[in-house]
């Protein structure tokens, strides 16, 4: 009966183990790909002298602050390519977050057990 639920333990455990290793090779293609910028796109409306009535500003955090960059009327490539990567490193790091979180839990489970036997 131990034996079954320590096999059945470690199943569980490899579950994790493995979607965590995809997620680090996402993460390094991503990352690999754009580089990536931890910053909000902001769409301000702004009139100016020749009736033009947008502006794109980036703003990043710093330093207990918020830090804003003009962009000017068009978004650069580089730069919307580098705010798409930086959301999808975020997203894929609550995962990994989550997912590590559950396989100590697991390991936790496992040593417990290995105890009980020893």
């Amino acid at each position: 009966m131990l034996a079954e639920r320590l096999v059945q333990l470690y199943e569980e455990y490899r579950a994790p183990v493995g979607r965590e290793q995809e997620i680090l090779r996402e993460i390094n293609r991503i990352a690999g790909k754009a580089k990536p910028i931890r910053g909000t796109l902001v769409y301000k409306w702004v009139k100016n002298k020749a009736g033009r009535r947008y502006w794109y500003y980036l703003h990043i955090k710093e330093g207990g602050g918020t830090r804003s960059i003009y962009l000017g009327s068009h978004i650069p490539k580089h730069l919307a390519e580098g705010i798409e990567a930086g959301k999808r490193l975020r997203e894929l790091e609550t995962r990994l977050r989550s997912i590590s979180r559950r396989r100590l839990e697991i390991e936790e489970r496992l040593r417990r057990a290995i105890d009980i036997l020893r």
